[in-house]
């Protein structure tokens, strides 16, 4: 059976969830909680927070087995231009057997599209340091203007 890469939908929230936790015990080791308890959480999170997300999948067989998010963030308008937005892409995770086979690029792919058409005027990555040669080879540049801050008071 091939690999399916689609755009989630309602009733794959509870698989996002899922990714999403063992994306979390992967890097973090055992977690507080349970699956399930998180699952209903990411389902009422979703429930309110969804209409400004995109969510993909990485299908193999019956197995999600990768997922990503873009945020569709509004932006001030201009003249012009009153329906301006730019994409977030976020969480994007692929389980390590399935890694290494261009699946994330695709993914990725994917989520650039979805971006595209939520209206993006541009889309953006904050990576963790192994990822950026990854989102290099996907297309993204680096930009001296973007700048953070790390939220923190009297910085």
């Amino acid at each position: 059976m091939a690999v399916v890469i689609r755009e989630a939908s309602d009733p794959d929230i509870a698989a996002l969830a899922a990714l999403r936790w063992q994306w979390h015990e992967e890097r973090h080791g055992p977690l507080d909680g349970s699956p399930a308890d998180f699952a209903r959480s990411f389902l009422d999170w979703w429930s309110s927070h969804g209409s400004r997300f995109r969510a993909a999948l990485v299908i193999d067989g019956d197995d999600v087995v990768g997922m990503g998010f873009v945020a569709l963030v509004d932006r001030v308008p201009k003249p012009g231009d009153l329906e301006r937005h730019h994409g977030d892409i976020q969480s994007v995770y692929l389980a390590p057997e399935h890694r290494g086979r261009g699946l994330g690029s695709q993914l990725v792919r994917l989520l650039l599209d979805l971006a595209a058409a939520g209206g993006c005027d541009r889309t953006e990555v904050h990576s963790g340091r192994r990822a950026v040669p990854f989102y290099e080879r996907a297309g993204f540049e680096h930009d001296q203007q973007l700048l953070n801050h790390s939220g923190r008071s009297g910085a």
